[in-house]
C-alpha cells in the first residue's frame, strides 16, 4: 500500500514524463524518413550438383560463403553502376547480401527511401552478381579447355602432315 502512495504522490512528474516521451518519439517519427528494402534471391547450382552428384552440408556451406564473399565485391557493385547510375560506393552502402541457412540461395536486397527504387537496386545488383559470377565461370571455362584445343590442334597438324597410306597416320 505505501509503494501505491508513493507512486500518486508523484503522480503529475509521472504524467508528465510519460507526455513528453510521447511526443518526442512522434516528433522523431515525423523527422525521420522511410527505408523500404526489396530483395532478389539468386540460386546456387554448381555444374557437378546439376549432373546428380550430391553436396554434403558443409559443402553447401562453403559454397555458399564463397558466393556470398563475391557477392560483396567492388567488382560485383562495379557491374551494377552503370544501370543505377550512381557511385560504387552508394550502391555498395543500399546493398546488402545474405546466405539462406541449408539452401544454395543468396538473398540480395536493396534499400532505398522509394519501394521502386528499392527493387531496381536489388535487381541491378542480382544482375550485376549473375553476369559477374558468369564471367569467372567462362574464364575458369576457357582456362581448363584452352591446353586441351593446343593439344589436338598439334595432333591434328601432326596427321595432317602424314601420308595417306601411312600406317602411323
Amino acid at each position: 500500500m505505501t509503494e501505491l502512495r508513493a507512486v500518486w504522490a508523484y503522480r503529475r512528474p509521472l504524467l508528465a514524463f510519460v507526455v513528453a516521451c510521447t511526443v518526442v518519439t512522434y516528433l522523431v517519427s515525423l523527422v525521420q524518413s522511410s527505408t523500404y528494402e526489396a530483395k532478389a534471391l539468386v540460386q546456387i547450382v554448381p555444374g557437378f550438383q546439376s549432373q546428380g552428384a550430391p553436396l554434403t552440408d558443409d559443402q553447401e556451406q562453403s559454397l555458399a560463403n564463397t558466393y556470398l564473399q563475391v557477392a560483396r565485391t567492388n567488382a560485383v557493385y562495379d557491374g551494377a553502376v552503370p544501370a543505377l547510375r550512381v557511385s560504387r560506393q552508394t550502391v555498395a552502402d543500399a546493398t546488402d547480401a545474405e546466405v539462406q541457412p541449408n539452401v544454395l540461395i543468396l538473398e540480395l536486397s536493396g534499400r532505398r527511401g522509394d519501394a521502386p527504387d528499392a527493387a531496381r537496386f536489388a535487381n541491378a545488383y542480382a544482375n550485376a552478381f549473375s553476369r559477374y559470377v558468369e564471367r569467372l565461370q567462362a574464364l575458369s571455362r576457357r582456362s581448363r579447355v584452352t591446353p586441351l584445343r593446343t593439344r589436338i590442334d598439334l595432333l591434328s597438324r601432326q596427321l595432317q602432315d602424314l601420308r595417306t597410306g601411312d600406317p602411323a597416320r
